[in-house]
């Protein structure tokens, strides 16, 4: 399956979340039955629990239907539940409440953009699926809508969102030419800094925009830029259903890009090595050969949870071969996977480095960067 497909499949889940509610109303008595369970829903989302998340929001949108609550509370309850639907895979469903909510909204003055949040919410799920035409035709639709409203928060919202889904959408599973991908990514670049402001860092939106452009900068070949951006894309989008895979690609990616195993900055130079020789320095006169290495298995801990993670080490190597003073440079889960791989690394020995003129000689700043999955445990790598 190519990256652009696997992309695909990912990007689906990415545009889902809980952000976007409509407005919640409080009374001081005893909360009915529905208003309990979509609290429930609500503290399971921010739990990050969202099997349970749907349980509830199914639950509260039920009791509303049957207590026969006005168009704009009901509406709230579909939208719970749509959320809940989109973020555990069943679009359809998904697609289908936002229909109906917004139907609800229809004609209340007071909920233009509420109601344009939803017919939006409803043309991403249809863009995503594959009905590209006519989930940007409904995207446009919610933008003037709001747009003709009270320009509040969240009409705002609506229309960052909106030049957002033009970004994911663009992603329909095809190869892009260099010139798309780059207009892609200047667009990315260029809505980073309002969705950051609108939604907050380390929501899913904005993590995703820092996942499109680490993707553009590893193919460019920045790799410790790309790394500054995919850390808080992985970082954010981990906990999600699936989610956490698109960014895990491009984490793999990095690391066996062109068959490299190591890489380094040296300036404008960059080292490379994997399971052999390579060559360092900005005039490429050192060699460094590897003599023995073992990748650093995954903690039996890691394997019970599941728990996928990264470690970039740095290291220096001595005239005789040794690496010594390894150091974390970062991980995640932060000082999970570290010490692991810098117990192995520490094990791993070089033929001692020589320039072209034979001279031995100690190497500084090398990187290594270790992935772990426990999914590929029985791989060889592993």
């Amino acid at each position: 399956m190519s990256f652009f497909i696997q992309f695909f499949l990912m990007v689906m889940l990415v545009i889902q979340g809980h952000q976007g509610q409509l407005p919640v109303t409080t009374d001081m008595a005893r909360q009915p039955d529905h208003e309990e369970a979509l609290a429930d829903f609500e503290q399971a989302v921010e739990d990050r629990l969202f099997w349970k998340a749907l349980h509830y929001a199914g639950k509260a949108y039920n009791l509303a239907s049957e207590a026969d609550l006005p168009p704009q509370e009901m509406a709230r309850y579909a939208t719970a539940f749509g959320n809940a639907k989109a973020e555990t895979g069943g679009f359809h469903d998904a697609r289908d409440l936002f229909g109906e909510c917004a139907e609800l909204l229809a004609g209340l003055k007071d909920f233009t953009a509420e109601r344009a949040f939803c017919i939006l919410r409803k043309g991403e799920l249809t863009g995503i699926m594959g009905e590209t035409e006519e989930g940007l035709a409904l995207i446009d639709q919610a933008v003037r809508i709001a747009e003709a409203g009270p320009q509040s928060r969240e009409a705002r919202r609506v229309s960052v969102l909106a030049r957002f889904m033009d970004i994911v959408i663009a992603y329909d599973g095809t190869v892009m030419d260099e010139d798309h991908e780059r207009a892609q990514y200047e667009k990315a670049l260029a809505l980073l800094p309002e969705l950051e402001e609108l939604m907050g860092k380390g929501e899913k939106h904005p993590a995703f925009l820092h996942a499109l452009i680490g993707r553009y900068l590893y193919a460019e070949g920045e790799f410790r830029q790309a790394l500054d951006h995919l850390v808080p894309a992985f970082d954010a989008l981990d906990p999600y259903p699936s989610m956490g895979g698109f960014t895990w690609i491009l984490l793999e990616e990095i690391k066996v890009a062109a068959q490299w195993r190591v890489v380094s900055r040296y300036d404008d130079a960059l080292y490379v090595l994997h399971d052999g020789c390579a060559t360092l320095d900005r005039n490429g006169i050192t060699t460094v050969c590897i003599e023995r290495s073992w990748y650093p298995p995954i903690p039996p801990e890691a394997v019970e949870r599941n728990q996928f993670g990264f470690a970039e080490l740095t290291y220096d190597i001595d005239i005789e071969g040794k690496p010594h003073n390894v150091r974390v440079l970062r991980s995640w889960p932060e000082d999970y996977f570290g010490e692991t791989a810098a117990w192995y690394l520490g094990a791993w020995t070089f033929k001692p480095p020589v320039t072209d003129e034979g001279e031995v000689v100690a190497v500084t700043g090398v990187n290594e960067f270790f992935t772990f999955n426990p999914e590929k445990l029985y791989d060889e790598e592993y």
